[in-house]
């Protein structure tokens, strides 16, 4: 009886040695799985936000480092890039000097701009009561620009103002328009492929009545 007794409690021990010898197969295959997962998608979350961060940064510095400058008094629009004088052209004027104050008055408005689109403007025409009857008076393109009371010096809101071309060729360098700017078609036409070729064309317009140093120009 004392040896069965003795057996049974060697067993009991042995059993217990074996399972406390077991090794503990969750911990090791569950949990690095898990951390492992965890890292990859923080990762993932870290390239993803750095990409888009990139990617905007990317987008304003390509919209800030052009703008155009319209030049009232000598008939010029400047075109930047990178803060320096890209090309200029010669341009048509609102008909009377200063700043737009009402609709109808013929003064191109004062202000810091952006561009609003780009459209189409071959098929428009008007009629300036002179005879002729309708004319192509915009040329190819017709570059409206954003005239909100935030951007007018005057602090109104303008609708219509606009780039375009014209029908008269000898009337660039003059004041003629009822407040837009005119350009020769050709110039017209090389400007508005630059623009398109910008990967946002939304770029700043800087109307001011006169600029005294275009090499030098401070916003």
């Amino acid at each position: 009886m004392n040896m069965r007794i003795a057996l049974i409690i060697g067993l009991m021990i042995t059993m217990l040695l074996l399972t406390a010898e077991k090794p503990d197969t969750t911990d090791v295959s569950v949990v690095p799985d898990t951390l492992r997962q965890a890292e990859e998608e923080t990762d993932s979350v870290d390239v993803s936000v750095q990409s888009d961060t990139l990617q905007r940064a990317t987008m304003e510095d390509s919209i800030m480092n052009q703008y155009l400058v319209i030049d009232i008094k000598n008939f010029r629009l400047y075109l930047y890039e990178d803060d320096k004088l890209l090309k200029k052209y010669k341009i048509a004027t609102g008909k009377n000097t200063g700043d737009k104050r009402m609709v109808g008055d013929c003064r191109t408005p004062l202000g810091d701009f952006r561009i609003e689109g780009i459209e189409p403007s071959a098929h428009w025409v008007y009629d300036y009561g002179d005879g002729k009857g309708n004319v192509n008076a915009y040329g190819p393109w017709f570059i409206r620009l954003e005239t909100h009371v935030d951007q007018t010096f005057s602090g109104k809101e303008w609708t219509g103002i606009g780039i375009h071309g014209t029908h008269e060729e000898d009337s660039i360098g003059t004041r003629i328009s009822r407040g837009c700017l005119r350009m020769h078609n050709k110039d017209l036409l090389e400007l508005v492929n630059y623009l398109k070729s910008l990967p946002d064309l939304h770029i700043k317009v800087y109307i001011r009545e006169q600029i005294k140093d275009a090499e030098n120009f401070n916003l």
